[in-house]
């Protein structure tokens, strides 16, 4: 998932202790109530795709799903996701969310769908200004035809170390 990140020019996570020892503490979780779940689909002997998330009662919340990109045209992540369907109800799963965004494999795979919102509230009026201004134009460039090319100064900005501070 970290390599995915890179990729995508977004926050590696797995880089925060404390988000390391969360994920650990949730996959040693084994309770009927809540769970960590891991799943791994082997490739000759090589981790093909890996999934982690959490079931809690008759819901698995899909949180890091990831695959080797090498064997992409295979579609790795795909199939694993499709065994988890498959066998989601063996383990008392009776609904699966996938979480926000919509990627292409969410839509292939969902059945339906819950309208969801996301927001904060800054009581800082110029921090607050600043940081909707700043996710207007993260957002516009993530659905503009200059996204590829606009990965170069991000990476640029990340290196630099002012991306961390302006998300």
């Amino acid at each position: 998932k970290s390599e995915q990140y890179r990729r995508s020019a977004l926050t590696d996570l797995f880089t925060y202790d404390w988000i390391v020892s969360l994920l650990k503490g949730i996959w040693q979780t084994q309770t009927p109530k809540f769970a960590g779940v891991l799943s791994v689909m082997y490739v000759d002997g090589k981790v093909g795709a890996i999934h982690f998330g959490m079931q809690s009662g008759p819901l698995l919340h899909s949180w890091f799903p990831a695959y080797d990109v090498s064997l992409g045209k295979y579609s790795p992540g795909s199939a694993l996701l499709l065994f988890l369907l498959q066998h989601a109800a063996e383990h008392g799963v009776t609904c699966v969310d996938l979480g926000k965004g919509g990627d292409d494999y969410k839509r292939m795979f969902a059945t339906g769908g819950i309208p969801l919102a996301e927001g904060g509230v800054d009581t800082r009026l110029v921090s607050g200004a600043v940081t909707r201004g700043w996710r207007r134009v993260r957002e516009w460039v993530r659905q503009s035809p200059l996204r590829e090319q606009a990965r170069v100064p991000i990476r640029w900005l990340q290196r630099m170390g002012d991306w961390a501070a302006l998300r």
